[in-house]
């Protein structure tokens, strides 16, 4: 009784170390997956910041050609528009730049570069026309718009959301 019991010990102890053993495996594994994820979290907020870093500064570069002319208001609003969705504002706040939003309405759908060029000229002065019209109606929403903009603390706005 004593050989056997010797040696179920024995057995018993050698697979409470390879259970052991294992176990100390899965958890170093484990342990190895949660740095290679929080590095990739890391990786991707960097990436986060920088894409929003590139948006706000070209939204203040361009609110800042509309306020200094070397814009026109549809152009700039169209822009300001696309960027300013990409920046996922709370909606309350982004609700102060829909200036931009209202003259992009009217506007998006006409022809721009080459299919501009490739327009019947009545067809281009017509777009002209209308365009014209609707930037003069908007010009002063999209100037306090584009003033507004270049005040904005949109950091404290993005942290908040």
């Amino acid at each position: 009784m004593n050989n056997l019991t010797l040696i179920l010990s024995i057995l018993a102890i050698l697979i409470i170390v390879a259970l052991s053993a294992l176990a100390i495996g899965m958890w170093m594994k484990v342990f190895k997956l949660r740095k290679v994820q929080a590095e990739q979290l890391a990786e991707l907020e960097a990436q986060k910041q920088e894409k929003q870093d590139y948006i706000l500064e070209s939204v203040r570069v361009i609110a800042h050609n509309i306020l200094h002319e070397d814009l026109n208001v549809s152009e700039g609003a169209i822009r300001l528009k696309m960027l300013l969705d990409n920046l996922f504002l709370p909606e309350q706040e982004r609700q102060k730049f829909n200036a931009f939003d209202s003259l992009f309405d009217i506007v998006k759908d006409f022809d721009t570069h080459q299919g501009r060029k490739n327009l019947p000229k009545e067809e281009r002065q017509r777009q002209d026309k209308i365009r014209l019209k609707h930037e003069a109606l908007h010009r002063d929403d999209i100037l306090k718009a584009a003033q507004l903009v270049m005040e904005y603390d949109f950091e404290a706005s993005l942290k908040a959301s």
